[in-house]
């Protein structure tokens, strides 16, 4: 299994699984339970439950911002002990419309983190979360710490620039051919994203984006 560091709050009194430790996933599984819950007058989220409905709730944040949930993600988890919570955060994955930007910030999602626990009824969950997944545990950890029992998360990112140039440019110090092979794929604009900032990056990823939205749409 992948692994992570565990913060666990001190005063909680969370129940421990007695299924001894594993180092690969669990079977698969599908959802008991799904839905999509309008968050907003343009934004609505794909949630699924799935494991023990009395277990302890735990809900899996996915990675990008953009990279949406898969079945795997069940996985991660003891589907016995676990009220495994899964969601496509704002225009990704099942969540509609896809690819869509307005409205669409850090502060948005963990106010859709706390509108989906409210609807599913959960008074505390488990963050499990890796990379940007791990940003957005920890902004809603700061913001609802009270609705936490602890946190799981791997490939801490925080989201500074220090992190974000190392990112980008970071693999062109220690895999130059690799980074040359990444950078071929960019539009020439793009290749000096030092100079020019990720504008020319992010028209791109956009238009890409709008494009496949059409797509699925028709």
């Amino acid at each position: 299994m992948v692994a992570a560091v565990a913060v666990i709050r001190a005063e909680s009194h969370m129940p421990r699984s007695e299924t001894p430790l594993r180092s690969d996933l669990f079977p698969e599984i599908s959802p008991y339970a799904s839905g999509m819950l309008a968050v907003d007058g343009r934004h609505t989220i794909y949630w699924e439950q799935s494991g023990n409905p009395e277990g302890v709730p735990v809900v899996f944040l996915h990675g990008g911002p953009g990279a949406g949930s898969a079945p795997v993600h069940r996985r991660f988890f003891d589907p016995q002990f676990y009220r495994i919570v899964v969601f496509d955060q704002r225009g990704c994955g099942r969540s509609m419309p896809l690819g869509e930007l307005h409205d669409n910030t850090t502060g948005h999602l963990v106010a859709d983190m706390e509108k989906l626990r409210a609807h599913l009824g959960i008074n505390q969950w488990l963050l499990f979360g890796g990379s940007w997944g791990s940003t957005l545990a920890l902004a809603y950890g700061v913001k609802h710490p009270e609705r936490v029992t602890g946190f799981i998360l791997r490939g801490i990112f925080l989201g500074a620039r220090t992190e974000i140039e190392w990112f980008l440019h970071g693999m062109r110090a220690i895999f130059p051919e690799a980074w040359r092979d990444f950078a071929e794929h960019l539009h020439q604009a793009a290749l000096t994203v030092v100079g020019k900032g990720l504008a020319p990056v992010h028209r791109r990823a956009v238009a890409n984006a709008k494009r496949l939205a059409r797509t699925r749409l028709r």
